[in-house]
C-alpha cells in the first residue's frame, strides 16, 4: 500500500509497496492485449526473418548454378536421297538439279 513518509528538508515522499506497483504498471495480473500483441509481432517478425533468410539462400545458390546443356541429339545416318531432300527443302538447290540428282543416285 502506499505510505507517506518524511524526507530530509521537509518534503514527503510516497512510497509505493512492489504489489501495489506490479498492478498499477499492468504486471500483476498476467499478460494483458499488448502483451499478447508483442508476442505476435515477435513471432511473425522471427518467422518473416528466417523464411527471408532461406529464399535469399536459395535466389543466391540458384544463381551459381547454371543449367547444364541438353544431351547432343543422337546421330541418325541419313541416306543420300534424305541428304538430297533436305538440301532441296532448305532452298540450296533447284528443282530441276534435285530431280537430275535423284534420277542419277536411283540408277547408281
Amino acid at each position: 500500500m502506499a505510505h507517506g513518509r518524511r524526507g530530509g528538508g521537509g518534503r514527503t515522499l510516497l512510497a509505493i509497496s512492489p504489489e501495489v506497483s506490479d498492478v498499477m504498471y499492468g504486471y500483476g495480473y498476467g499478460m494483458n492485449g499488448w502483451g499478447y500483441a508483442a508476442l505476435v509481432i515477435q513471432v511473425l517478425f522471427w518467422a518473416l526473418l528466417v523464411v527471408g533468410v532461406a529464399f535469399l539462400i536459395r535466389y543466391l545458390a540458384r544463381g551459381r548454378h547454371e543449367t547444364p546443356a541438353p544431351p547432343p541429339a543422337p546421330q541418325v545416318h541419313q541416306g543420300p536421297e534424305q541428304i538430297l531432300a533436305g538440301r532441296f527443302a532448305r532452298g540450296e538447290i533447284d528443282e530441276e538439279e534435285y530431280h537430275r540428282r535423284l534420277t542419277t543416285l536411283r540408277s547408281g
